[in-house]
């Protein structure tokens, strides 16, 4: 977009500029409506933002120009002023065609979002120039000077009260530098007082001013002088004045000196604390205002100031006239301490330069006298400075108070005293030994204080140093010792002592390093370790230190030798750490490299390598014997069930099991998850049969119970020969894989031998997973739809989609000859997720031609614990937009009895998504009814086993009837299977089935044909 600014501030253009550019918009800019009027004419842009007060053309002006010329009329024009900002300004605005109206100052972000905004509401509406309604000239030059009339109007005040305001402060400016002045030459207060009283009063518009004394002898202030305009009814209350004195407290003068505040009084007439006010209403007085004179940190005087007229307190004039009275009471201190200091200071100036601490002299007052250079730099100040100062001039109040406190204590007890103390100065801490004592004149009064100090901050911090680093020693839990280049110890911490089982004071000065150390460790301790520290400065290594019980301490131990300035060795000291435990898992760690954690029987590593020994045996010396590979059975269901704390009990149980009862020279190792094998050396085929057969007979009778259950253990055993079934470990113990698996496939709980035939049932089934993988990749599979009857209704309500291979030759493939391939292989969670995304997109198209789309979709028990599945269903889902509701999964009561606990959350969490589920099979597993408790399916689908002699069979009617009543308890739907004819479809809707599937109700068919 190009967008025009025009503003004759040019900081404002540049923010805007910076803030519009960002979003890649082209600015140009104009600095007033003349210039941006030529630049529209040039440029032609798609937005106007203009000021309105600018030089050569304002902006009503640049508008009403815009708008008559033809080709800029239909441009959005939009206002952002600071000055005109009233309801007459926006309706001119309005009248000429602005299209918004903003008003400065706007944050500059805020400002632009406001103006998309407003561009954005009008987007939709095309702007016809034609149809706005602008003001004609005579209406615009009407509005236009009003405006500008007001405006003017508006601007005259706002210089006028700027013009009397510049004047104020430049009065009270001046005042104050006339103040700052007399204050420097002034050599008494004398000379001073009706030259600060007159001061003030024209720098501040007052007509009367006096200045009062504290007297400290009669406790109440005294006049010091008055100074007033030349006012007949001003001198009449000079001389009342001149004959009153205040005690705290009284009048204005005395609340001043009570409180040590300003006091601002806007009418003394009407004040019940005003003695003078009857005086005061008669001649006319009203407004008054009184601040104290302060001087270390005390009122030492009182100002006050009076006029004719009503005055409201000014916060200003209260500041200044603070700062007015510290300057004055500290100019009355420092003319009297300068009296002072002149008298005392010849007598210590040679002693306060030339002593190297720092030294200062106090009055009785504990006003400074004198101090020597060191202290002045300390207080970055000269020391002719010092004078008549206080500790309040240089420190804070709460320090300020505790050396006046002292000070006094020492004068008034007449003795000297010792001090130490801490401040902070810019951020670091200091610490100050102070040594003050009183001064005493020749009648033997104290007449001061003198104190000498000097910074110990230095000695302070090593001393700390010292002893943190002591209490380090001697709580650390290392050893830590010094010793004698010789090896005499002469310290060993507190966790050392314990270590060596030495009390805490007994006397080690008779100790060497050689009595801490054990014989073998003493040779490396004296002939290397020492030895290698002396010569390079440290030694680190592995040592042990020997306890009085005998008892040795493996340690982690650095030797320093600790060199004079001479580089000559003085002394050694050593840090010892406990690596005890350290050493106990090293050798842990050692032993589990060759252990299963869990059984602490042998690792697979383990066993290979040892199996590996037993065939170099018996290719050198014809050794031979067997492996037994052994997996549990159904032991996924013990953890599903019972939960993986039990399978590891139960996996525990049986190493030990099995350990018991093999030969020593036999090895028994835990290959991972449920599996064991077994090097059996010097045994043939028929021995290795028996051992497994009496070892799984063994572990069949042996109870295992969980909380007074029993659980059944059974193991499925390969056998495989060495060197008759392989000559390698990797071809061994794949041999002895195969024939387990091809006793889980007799039936389990069987050992079988390896055979040549097995080798070639695993190539058949190789053959197969490559079949699989390449109908997953070039979509060789396919779903077929069987119809589902509603029975009520007689109608077609939805479909179950049929899993089917294609071959090359277009026959299908059932899934029976290859489903349990892709389960061996780990291919069934591909075909899971080809069936989901095949179902979802087949219910999109469905529901888009108006048709049944309801979809029932098998799932492999192996689904459930697939955790990519249900968001990649989720996301499925989300970007088809097809009703959840329409998608139904069926799982199969097998499937259940390994995956309970994943089957229940992957039926949540679908569920959850607004999915169906249908158990399938339903009736035909020992705990049919059971599973209805735990799982929230939505149908059940009643085995084919019950429907398909249904007519016939009573029993079978029977059950169908308690199946159905079951589920109309639980509120669940039912669909019977394999429906062959009418008069199954008759005693279905009879017995209240609520639908009916078969190939009477219709065969499987193409997706495509549906």
């Amino acid at each position: 977009m190009k967008i025009l600014l025009v503003d004759d501030n040019g900081e404002n253009r540049e923010i805007l500029r910076l803030v519009i550019g960002k979003e890649g918009n082209e600015v140009i800019e104009a600095e007033d409506g003349q210039d941006g009027l030529n630049k529209a004419l040039e440029q032609k842009p798609d937005l106007i933002i203009s000021d309105i007060l600018m030089p050569n053309m304002d902006g009503f002006q640049f508008l009403k120009n815009v708008k008559n010329n033809e080709s800029l009329n239909s441009i959005p024009f939009i206002f952002y002023s600071a000055v005109y900002t009233g309801s007459k300004d926006k309706e001119l605005a309005c009248s000429l065609g602005a299209l918004a109206f903003f008003e400065k100052p706007k944050d500059p972000e805020k400002l632009w979002r406001e103006i998309r905004n407003t561009l954005e509401s009008t987007k939709t509406k095309e702007i016809d120039a034609k149809k706005i309604p602008f003001a004609d000239d005579e209406t615009f030059l009407s509005n236009y000077s009003h405006i500008v009339a007001a405006k003017l109007e508006e601007k005259v005040k706002e210089l006028e009260n700027e013009i009397t305001n510049r004047k104020l402060r430049e009065s009270r400016q001046l005042a104050q530098f006339t103040l700052t002045t007399v204050l420097t030459e002034a050599a008494t207060l004398a000379e001073a007082a009706p030259k600060i009283l007159q001061t003030i009063c024209r720098g501040f518009g007052w007509e009367y001013g006096e200045l009062w004394r504290a007297d400290p002898d009669s406790h109440c202030l005294r006049l010091k002088d008055i100074w007033h305009e030349h006012i007949t009814e001003l001198y009449e209350f000079k001389r009342l004045s001149e004959s009153y004195t205040f005690s705290k407290g009284l009048g204005l003068p005395g609340r001043v000196w009570e409180s040590g505040q300003q006091v601002w009084i806007d009418d003394v007439v009407v004040d019940s604390n005003f003695p003078r006010a009857a005086v005061a209403s008669r001649l006319g007085i009203h407004g008054a205002v009184a601040f104290p004179i302060m001087a270390r940190g005390e009122v030492i005087g009182v100002m006050g100031f009076l006029a004719r007229d009503v005055r409201q307190p000014d916060k200003e004039v209260f500041d200044i006239m603070a700062d007015i009275g510290r300057r004055v009471g500290a100019f009355i201190s420092r003319r009297v301490a300068e009296e002072l200091l002149r008298k005392s200071e010849r007598k210590h100036r040679t002693l306060l330069e030339n002593l190297p601490q720092k030294i200062f002299h106090k009055d009785k007052n504990s006003v400074y006298v004198s101090c020597n250079k060191s202290y002045a730099r300390d207080l970055t100040i000269s020391p002719d400075e010092i004078a008549g100062k206080t500790d309040y001039d240089f420190y804070p109040k709460e320090l300020a108070d505790k050396y006046r406190a002292d000070d006094k204590r020492i004068m008034e007890s007449g003795q000297t005293e010792e001090l130490e103390e801490r401040y902070i100065r810019e951020g670091q801490e200091f610490i100050i030994q102070t040594v003050k004592t009183p001064l005493k004149d020749d009648e033997g009064n104290v007449a001061g204080i003198l104190g000498i100090f000097w910074d110990i901050t230095e000695r302070k911090n090593m001393e700390k140093t010292r002893t943190r680093l002591a209490a380090i020693l001697e709580t650390t839990t290392d050893f830590v010792g010094t010793a004698s280049r010789d090896g005499h110890l002469f310290y060993v911490n507190k966790a050392g002592r314990t270590m060596l089982g030495i009390a805490e004071d007994e006397d080690i000065s008779n100790l060497k390093i050689s009595d801490i150390h054990p014989a073998l460790t003493n040779v490396l301790t004296q002939e290397e370790a020492i030895s290698f520290a002396i010569k390079n400065g440290v030694w680190s290594g592995d040592a042990a230190l020997l306890s009085r019980n005998g008892r040795e301490i493996p340690v982690s131990q650095v030797i320093i030798a600790h060199k004079n300035t001479a580089g000559d060795v003085e002394y050694l000291s050593t840090i010892g750490r406990d690596i005890s435990e350290r050493k106990r898992f090293e050798n842990r760690i050692i032993y589990l490299a060759d252990r299963d954690p869990l059984t602490e029987l042998f690792n697979r590593r383990f066993f290979q390598e040892e199996l590996e020994r037993w065939l170099v045996q018996s290719r050198r010396h014809g050794v031979y014997g067997a492996i037994l590979f052994l997996d549990l059975d159904n032991f996924k269901y013990v953890n599903d069930s019972l939960g993986h704390h039990v399978g590891d009990k139960l996996l525990k149980f049986i190493g030990s099991f099995l350990r018991k009862r093999l030969r020593n020279t036999d090895t028994l190792a835990r290959l991972g998850g449920d599996e064991f094998a077994i090097i059996l050396p010097y045994v043939t085929a028929s021995q290795a049969e028996v051992t497994a057969k009496q070892l799984m007979e063994m572990i069949e009778c042996h109870d295992f119970t969980e909380e007074g259950q029993p659980v059944s253990i059974t193991f499925s055993t390969g056998i495989a020969l060495f060197p008759a079934h392989g000559n390698t470990v990797e071809e061994l113990l794949t041999n002895a894989d195969l024939a387990m698996y091809h006793a889980k496939e007799k039936g389990r709980n069987l050992a079988c031998v390896y055979t040549p035939e097995q080798k070639s049932q695993i190539e058949s089934r190789v053959l197969w997973e490559k079949r699989i993988r390449a109908a997953l990749k070039q979509d060789q599979f396919a779903l077929y739809l069987q119809p589902i009857l509603d029975l009520q209704q007689n109608c077609i309500i939805g479909h179950e989609a049929l899993l089917r291979m294609m071959d090359t030759d277009g026959k299908e493939i059932s899934p029976s000859n290859f489903l349990e391939i892709a389960e061996r292989f780990g291919l069934i969670h591909d075909i899971d997720r080809w069936v989901v995304h095949k179902a979802i997109s087949i219910i999109q198209r469905l529901q888009h031609e108006g048709k049944p789309a309801s979809l029932e979709v098998n799932l492999s028990g192996s689904s459930f614990s697939d955790i990519e599945l249900v968001s990649t269903i989720n996301e499925e889902l989300s970007a088809t937009k097809i009703d959840p509701k329409n998608l139904t999964f069926e799982i199969t009561e097998s499937s259940l009895v390994e995956n309970m606990a994943t089957a229940q959350h992957f039926i949540a969490a679908l569920k959850a998504s607004g999915c169906n589920f249908a158990l399938d099979d339903f009736g035909i597993g020992f705990s049919s009814f059971n599973y209805l408790k735990y799982l929230p399916v939505d149908y059940l689908k009643i085995d084919g086993s019950f429907i398909q002699n249904l007519p016939s069979n009573h029993v079978d009617q029977h059950l169908v009837r308690a199946i159905v009543e079951v589920a109309r308890g639980l509120r669940k739907k039912t669909i019977a299977e394999f429906v062959s004819n009418e008069e199954t479809v008759r005693l279905l809707r009879e017995f209240g089935v609520d639908y009916a599937q078969g190939y009477y109700i219709g065969k499987p068919r193409s997706a495509s044909e549906i």
